[in-house]
């Protein structure tokens, strides 16, 4: 009997979320951003993603082994949405924080492309 109750608590613990506090409105803003990010993504929209991003970016694509500018930031969305591949994926919020003019979100993800699965923090 106590392994079941110690099954119970530890499964509503998992499905609490990560983080007990209420986010900001920012934070709730930039989570949005994330989730539109990733289903722009999923969906090969090459020209909404692309144009998400300042002239000047430079950062690192996902699958890319060296950084990229905004020219070349849509590689790997132009190879999901021409191949077809069918991208899967799953994020979990973990924490958030505005600060000055600045929001930070982390959050856990899962991802799977043509039987390839990879999850990690970002």
């Amino acid at each position: 009997m106590p392994v079941r109750w110690m099954m119970l608590v530890a499964t509503l613990c998992l499905a609490l979320p990560v983080s007990a506090r209420d986010w900001s409105a920012d934070e709730k803003v930039v989570w949005q951003l994330e989730e539109d990010y990733w289903r722009l993504v999923s969906t090969g929209d090459l020209d909404s993603y692309v144009k998400r991003w300042h002239e000047d970016f430079v950062g690192w694509p996902c699958p890319e082994r060296n950084p990229a500018r905004k020219g070349d930031i849509g590689k790997w969305v132009r190879d999901i949405r021409d191949n077809r591949w069918k991208l899967t994926y799953q994020l979990q919020p973990l924490e958030a924080q505005a600060f000055g003019g600045d929001t930070v979100v982390v959050y856990w993800q899962k991802r799977a492309r043509g039987g390839a699965s990879f999850s990690g923090a970002a």
